[in-house]
């Protein structure tokens, strides 16, 4: 596992790893995210996430914000090492009510939490 890049044995990469999580898996919704997770197909101690962020979120800018922070957040909780595959689904609704990105950053963070809390 890489130590500071986001190595490819933490992401979900292809169709059929989206394609398992369809069916049968548990989900959480918050006001910002949607997310889906199951035990990982590979059996691996490491858990693996995959982003969803449409163009609806925003820009290219936007979108990538909320890609860093969800990946941030995942790559320093306890969660990374659940054996999960887990899939974050942005709402398109993140800066619509909210121009001030450091609070955006952090309620997307408190969404990441809470949801992996759940898990």
């Amino acid at each position: 596992m890489s130590v500071k890049g986001f190595g490819k044995e933490l992401r979900l990469l292809n169709q059929s790893d989206f394609d398992y999580l369809k069916t049968g898996s548990k989900s959480i919704s918050t006001k910002w995210l949607r997310i889906y997770f199951k035990p990982s197909k590979n059996s691996l101690s490491n858990s693996r996430i995959g982003l969803a962020v449409s163009k609806k979120v925003g820009n290219a800018v936007k979108r990538n914000i909320v890609k860093r922070a969800i990946r941030e957040t995942f790559r320093t909780s306890e969660f990374k090492d659940k054996g999960l595959d887990i899939i974050f689904i942005a709402s398109p609704y993140i800066f619509k009510n909210d121009s001030d990105l450091s609070k955006i950053k952090s309620n997307i963070r408190k969404a990441v939490l809470e949801a992996l809390g759940k898990c």
